[in-house]
């Protein structure tokens, strides 16, 4: 992939998007107006596309902070991680 920009502001990137300036993933709610008046057209990603890993980085070194530790001692607990 070639990524010439990054934007935070969902209608400047659908803006982008409808003067032919490239792709981008986003929610059905966030364009589905824009696709039924015909500035945008919708491919599905099908149901595997919200499959996703998530990580969680943090300093091996540095001593965190008692809220940081019992947050992640959550997320571990939640999602039962070692």
């Amino acid at each position: 992939m070639n990524v010439i920009a990054v934007m935070d502001d969902a209608a400047a990137l659908k803006r982008c998007i409808a003067l032919g300036m490239g792709i981008s993933i986003l929610s059905r709610a966030t364009v589905q107006t824009d696709a039924q008046q015909g500035r945008l057209l919708l491919f599905p990603l099908g149901q595997s596309a919200f499959l996703r890993r998530l990580y969680i980085v943090y300093p091996s070194i540095r001593r965190m902070s008692e809220q940081a530790i019992h947050f992640l001692d959550f997320i571990k607990r939640y999602y039962r991680i070692g």
